[in-house]
């Protein structure tokens, strides 16, 4: 346990220095982020997944690769300033 929590205390202070920021930066900058999202991309359909900042990662299911679709999906998540949006596809997009 004391050896993860030293690992990421050292990824934590080698991110401060190549973002040149201080923990209260970094603090300020997570309490703007209040989900990350993650989207595995296909040419039909989009399987969703969503990061709390507590850690609690759940999927949230699979919505049509539509744009009215992601709308709808911004929208049931809160502030989309407040999102912090990942995807994955393949060689087609």
């Amino acid at each position: 346990m004391q050896n993860q929590i030293s690992n990421n205390s050292a990824r934590s202070d080698g991110l401060k220095k190549v973002l040149g920021t201080s923990d209260c930066d970094l603090a300020k900058s997570n309490a703007l982020i209040g989900r990350f999202l993650g989207l595995d991309v296909h040419a039909e359909t989009i399987a969703v997944a969503v990061a709390e900042q507590d850690g609690e990662v759940r999927s949230l299911g699979v919505i049509a690769n539509r744009a009215e679709s992601v709308r709808k999906l911004i929208k049931k998540l809160g502030p989309a300033e407040q999102l912090r949006a990942c995807y994955e596809a393949g060689p087609t997009g």
